[in-house]
């Protein structure tokens, strides 16, 4: 069996396209999407049901992201 051998380079890279796209998941301003989308489900009911706790929760979750995210391009 092959075993496949990652760089630091390329792990390094994959950690910071993540943080990038959770960044863009967890952006306050796609709320409204996420309970259109999650609507008819238990959490787009919570999610409505307690409007400024989730864009309380985004907003920290954002910020968390977008930090590693934005520390992730020195380490390219």
């Amino acid at each position: 069996m092959q075993r496949l051998k990652y760089g630091i380079k390329e792990l390094t890279r994959a950690r910071a396209v993540m943080w990038r796209g959770l960044t863009l998941l967890t952006c306050p301003c796609c709320i409204p999407i996420w309970i259109w989308v999650l609507s008819g489900t238990a959490a787009g009911a919570l999610l409505s049901k307690n409007i400024y706790v989730t864009i309380a929760v985004f907003f920290v979750l954002f910020l968390c992201c977008a930090w590693k995210a934005l520390r992730s391009y020195d380490r390219e």
